[in-house]
């Protein structure tokens, strides 16, 4: 395959086995790294990745997601090795050379070097964005960008690698073979980094771990253990049929953090204020044609927020002030969100009705209709324009759209080693989801002057659109009563009114509950919770104690009425713990007679007795703990 051969790349790792590196990872512990991998770290081009968030605006949400696509590459290329060792320990006639060992190493450690400032957020907002604004009719992806600083790399630092290792390992990154010449019995290997047949690769393996470990979630997939049961039959990778609960659990994991992290409403509001500093900057800046330029790309980071903030130019105004918004909380405003099955977001009549446009439209005839003559309210409607909306519609799934992944995925164990078979509801469960995708659909405003007459637009639009077949309506029958237009907290709130969270807003205008299809009751409002009754205290029975009322942080009621405390019910008072330890016999008698009045206080005892240690007695309550 190559000019270079397996002996020739053992003989170099031999050579240089005391040159190893050691790297301390929070997730995988030691990685040993070779000094081959090392002179690919050492660069410019890859240390660059320090600079690159890899959750983006999450950071924002979660101060514990700082981690970087450096630390996150290090990892790919750490599992990376090991799965590929486990292969070849395990199958020598795979005939797995060190050679092709070096060279996905090499893939997982390069395969991310061609994301932009805040990763996801550049490559798969802004340039979108900002090619269709130029009328630019051809995608960019990051992998694109990491063969470009994958070439880059090698030829600024005169690395020496063959041409067909070179693309060996584009193509690896890739997960598909476009320019090498591998063999149809190592095709295997292309499932390793990037897996387009059933999505579990290392890749994934890292960042769910890593990402998981930064917000403080635990995984229940151990990497390793799938990695060390990994075996290649029938040309594919397999895996015990053990694991396949583990399985299971990652492709549920990874559908829970897009959900909850990845898709978070601030971190995305965050994301698009972003995407509007760098669409406003680009003229002066034009950062969608630096990933064209590897020299220019190799200086695009996270810190291009910095370099738009102290520029003196004054095409950067609007830039600067979208960025001086982030950095004072006066995020664009989350202004309704549902949940919808898969069938709305694929149809086409959802995707081409709910825009900026069709929103306005109904919000300006809620405001010409309404029976109230608030001129604020008429000169809102009148203000309102398409660009003050936002609507995001969000593909959230398990790793194959709206298809089970584990049908895809292939276990051997029970079934022999030789005949790879899938797994069934037997050998995994019977409680599987019914479908394995679903869209949210959000709404932002960029001014919070907009949001009441937004949301009863948006809710008034959606009460119109029809429902795909063999779905139940989204609409709870409660939706007589429509969204009001007015915004309590903002109706004379001028442009500088800080923009309120969710959790700062009155019941009315709160987004509404969940019907009991699981999906957003949308036109509905959100019905009004009954007063509690009030004891003959004045307080609510069942009402949590405020924060002068905590029973840690206050005086009891009624403190002065009692000179002492009321004794425990469940312990008897401290005086007469104390009478009745001081005579062995009498507190024989005692314990005797509780054990047979009050099993509880009985028990109580045992639990004391057993926790005391030397002469000093615990309280059965706090040893217990």
């Amino acid at each position: 395959m190559a000019s270079t051969t397996s002996s020739t790349y053992d003989e170099k790792f031999a050579e240089s086995y005391n040159t190893y590196r050691r790297i301390k990872d929070p997730i995988h512990g030691y990685i040993t790294v070779s000094p081959e991998i090392v002179k690919y770290i050492d660069t410019p081009q890859f240390q660059r990745l320090r600079n690159v968030k890899q959750l983006g605006t999450s950071y924002h949400v979660w101060p514990g997601a700082a981690h970087n696509r450096f630390e996150h590459c290090l990892g790919v290329a750490h599992l990376c090795e090991r799965i590929v060792t486990t292969l070849q320990q395990a199958q020598p006639g795979l005939g797995i050379t060190e050679r092709d060992k070096f060279c996905v190493q090499l893939a997982g450690l390069c395969h991310d070097l061609g994301h932009g400032p805040f990763s996801h957020v550049f490559d798969g907002q802004f340039m979108p964005a900002a090619l269709q604004a130029k009328g630019v009719h051809k995608s960019w992806e990051h992998e694109e960008g990491s063969e470009l600083m994958f070439d880059a790399l090698i030829d600024e630092n005169e690395i020496d690698i063959s041409d067909e290792d070179r693309n060996f390992v584009k193509d690896l990154i890739r997960g598909e073979r476009r320019l090498s010449n591998v063999p149809d019995e190592k095709m295997f290997l292309f499932e390793i980094v990037a897996n387009k047949r059933n999505g579990i690769d290392v890749d994934k393996l890292d960042y769910i771990a890593r990402d998981s470990w930064a917000v403080e979630d635990q995984p229940n997939t151990s990497a390793l253990r799938l990695i060390d049961s990994a075996r290649v039959l029938e040309g594919h990778i397999c895996y015990h049929i053990k694991d396949a609960n583990s399985v299971y659990y990652l492709f549920h994991t990874r559908f829970s953090l897009h959900k909850r992290i990845y898709n978070h409403k601030t971190s995305s509001a965050i994301a698009y204020m972003l995407v509007d500093a760098f669409l406003s900057a680009e003229p002066v800046l034009h950062l969608s044609d630096r990933v064209y330029d590897a020299r220019q790309f190799r200086f695009l980071t996270d810190a291009v927020v910095t370099e738009i903030e102290q520029s003196k130019d004054n095409q950067l105004e609007q830039a600067q002030a979208i960025i001086d918004r982030i950095h004072r909380r006066k995020l664009y405003r989350t202004v309704d969100f549902t949940c919808l099955p898969w069938s709305y977001g694929t149809n086409k009549t959802w995707i081409e009705g709910v825009t900026c446009e069709n929103i306005v439209k109904h919000a300006k005839r809620l405001c010409l209709e309404s029976e109230d003559d608030d001129p604020d309210l008429q000169r809102r409607g009148e203000e309102l324009k398409s660009e003050h909306v936002i609507v995001d519609w969000s593909c959230v799934h398990w790793g194959m759209k709206n298809s089970n992944p584990i049908d895809k995925v292939e276990f051997y164990g029970k079934y022999g080693n030789t005949k790879p078979k899938k797994a069934t509801p037997e050998d995994l469960t019977h409680l599987l989801p019914s479908s394995f995708g679903e869209y949210h659909l959000r709404v932002y405003t960029r001014e919070s002057k907009f949001f009441g007459i937004v949301q009863a637009g948006f809710r008034d639009l959606l009460k119109q659109l029809p429902h795909p077949p063999a779905h139940p309506e989204i609409h709870d029958l409660r939706n007589d009563d429509d969204a009001t237009v007015h915004d309590p907290d903002l109706a004379n709130a001028g442009d500088k009114t800080p923009v309120q969270t969710p959790a700062e807003l009155p019941r009315s205008i709160r987004t509404p509950p969940l019907s009991r299809e699981g999906s957003m009751v949308v036109g509905a409002p959100v019905p009004a919770t009954p007063r509690p009754k009030k004891s003959s205290s004045g307080t609510p029975p069942d009402a949590l104690p405020s924060l002068g009322g905590s029973q840690f942080m206050s005086t009891p009621m009624n403190f002065n009425s009692h000179p002492e405390p009321p004794p425990s019910p469940t312990r008897r008072p401290q005086k007469a713990a104390v009478q009745a330890s001081a005579t062995p016999g009498a507190s024989r008698g005692t314990k005797r007679g509780r054990e047979a009045d009050d099993p509880e206080d009985a028990a109580l005892e045992r639990s004391r007795s057993s926790s005391v240690s030397g002469g000093t007695r615990k309280s059965a309550r706090l040893s217990s703990k």
